[in-house]
């Protein structure tokens, strides 16, 4: 039997967090720490990154806006520029 079933929709699981504990460790109880990679933000007007806490941009004044990583709809991952999403059709703006 493979293991290759997609756990997405379990994300976050507080039993997930603790199995994937265990199996990594091979220790009850042991914690692992699952760190989430946080997007950058960028200027949506003249495009500059800024810092991670900014809203708006000190250069133009634009609003941050963070790239988006996952559909809101169904949770698939977004590669590159898509405008629809490649699994349900749910428009990305």
């Amino acid at each position: 039997m493979g293991s290759n079933i997609d756990l997405r929709k379990y994300q976050n699981s507080d039993s997930i967090a603790d199995i994937y504990s265990k199996i990594v460790s091979g220790k009850p109880g042991y914690k692992a720490i699952i760190e989430r990679r946080k997007e950058p933000t960028f200027c949506a007007d003249c495009k500059k990154q800024l810092k991670e806490d900014a809203k708006f941009c000190p250069d133009c004044g634009g609003k941050g806006v963070q790239k988006m990583t996952a559909c809101p709809k169904c949770n698939k991952d977004i590669e590159g520029e898509e405008r629809f999403c490649m699994e349900c059709g749910n428009k990305l703006s």
